[in-house]
């Protein structure tokens, strides 16, 4: 296939998966970074695999690692474990540009950056569990060749402070650090994820921020790096903004009844006859 034939397939698959016109999604393919780079994603569970194929469809070099054999298996086999739109297409689409594995090792090896993606399910406490995070974590205790570790996984406000700390103390300290948070919902997440309403980026450091913008070059949407000390900050408020973007809707919708509840069953007689009682 001569490369104009193939850029011109490449233009129509673009503008079936996420429905731009062709005219933008030939816009959009002309912008896909010219030198790609190497990403390893771990965790091929619903995020995972959506950021590795969505990052394959941008023109780089992405291995995805999970911990469970029959994932990895289906995986390699060419089948998707999980139903998402436009996913299939986008993992056979890019099979050249993507590998599937258990070995973490083999997986960090040659990435240039690492995005974290595993799963934080809720304790008996009801706090994250960054079991699995830290597990990937120490398994890139030795990789000094990294230019960046991305945290995309759910995690409590004052992660990114102690991944820092343990990157610094671990001899890593050229390695930056960014929190890239998903804003996907299952049955849109590849068009959420090429075409979204906002890409939020936390690091206190201009090269990695400037590096994540560049893996992203081809995506449709708001990637703000031009304040970068408004676009950086904190790396907690953008945890903490990770959080007020995915709960905030359902709290303001829910507080209301939650308070009239709670009112009713501490007032029993009514408001007004607490308001008396307390006189």
């Amino acid at each position: 296939m001569t490369q104009n034939k193939a850029t011109k397939r490449a233009i129509r698959d673009r503008a079936a998966t996420t429905g731009e016109s062709y005219t933008r999604a030939r816009r959009e393919i002309g912008s896909v970074p010219r030198t790609p780079r190497n990403i390893a994603v771990f965790g091929a569970g619903y995020i995972g695999l959506v950021t590795g194929a969505c990052f394959a469809e941008l023109g780089h070099r992405v291995v995805v690692r999970d911990i469970q054999p029959e994932k990895i298996a289906q995986l390699q086999a060419g089948e998707v474990p999980i139903y998402e739109p436009g996913l299939a297409d986008l993992l056979a689409r890019n099979a050249e540009r993507l590998t599937f594995t258990l070995d973490a090792r083999a997986a960090a090896d040659h990435a240039e950056v690492v995005y974290v993606c595993v799963d934080t399910p809720p304790t008996v406490s009801g706090d994250a569990d960054l079991s699995r995070v830290w597990a990937v974590v120490n398994a890139l205790r030795d990789a000094s060749h990294l230019t960046a570790l991305v945290v995309k996984s759910t995690v409590p406000v004052g992660t990114g402070t102690r991944i820092r700390s343990f990157l610094d103390d671990s001899g890593l300290g050229h390695v930056g650090y960014a929190a890239n948070p998903e804003f996907t919902a299952e049955g849109k997440a590849v068009t959420d994820f090429l075409k979204p309403d906002r890409i939020v980026v936390g690091t206190e450091e201009r090269a990695t921020a400037e590096l994540v913008t560049e893996l992203h070059q081809g995506v449709q949407g708001p990637l703000h790096q031009r304040d970068c000390e408004r676009l950086s900050g904190h790396r907690s408020r953008h945890h903490a903004r990770r959080q007020c973007g995915r709960t905030g809707p359902p709290t303001r919708a829910t507080f209301p009844e939650c308070r009239a509840r709670l009112r009713r069953i501490l007032f029993p007689e009514g408001f007004i006859g607490a308001e008396a009682a307390r006189q």
